[in-house]
C-alpha cells in the first residue's frame, strides 16, 4: 500500500535545522508545531519564524555583551560557542538572523501577544 501523508515540520530560521541529533518531528498543524517547539523543545517563535535553542543561546550571548572565553578555554562560558577570536566567526549570519527573530518575539510578547 502507498499513501500520501501531509505534515508540518519546523526548521530553525537561523541555522536551517535545529534538530542536531534527529530528523525534525512532524506535526498535524502549524499551530501544533509552534506550540510543541516552544513549550517542549525550548525554541523562540515569532510567527512565521522560529529559532532553535542553540541559535537563541548564540544571540542571547551577543545581546549580553558578547562571548566570555576564560584563559585557556576553547568555548564561551555563557553559550558554549567556540573561540573564533583569531579568525572570522562562521556563525555571524546565523546570529544576525536569530537576533532579528528574538527581537520580533520580544516585541510581540511586550505588546501582549505572548511568545507565539
Amino acid at each position: 500500500m502507498i499513501r500520501t501523508v501531509v505534515c508540518v515540520e519546523i526548521l530553525c530560521t537561523a541555522c536551517g535545522d535545529g534538530w542536531p541529533d534527529d530528523a525534525p518531528p512532524h506535526y498535524d498543524t502549524p499551530e501544533a508545531a509552534y506550540a510543541a517547539v516552544t513549550f517542549e523543545h525550548g525554541w523562540t517563535v515569532a510567527t512565521p519564524d522560529a529559532v532553535c535553542p542553540a541559535c537563541t543561546a548564540l544571540a542571547a550571548c551577543r545581546l549580553s555583551g558578547g562571548h566570555d572565553w576564560p584563559p585557556g578555554v576553547e568555548f564561551c562560558a555563557v553559550c558554549g560557542h567556540p573561540d573564533y577570536r583569531d579568525r572570522p566567526d562562521p556563525n555571524t549570519d546565523r546570529i544576525v538572523v536569530a537576533l532579528r527573530v528574538l527581537t520580533a518575539a520580544d516585541r510581540h510578547a511586550t505588546a501582549g501577544g505572548g511568545r507565539w
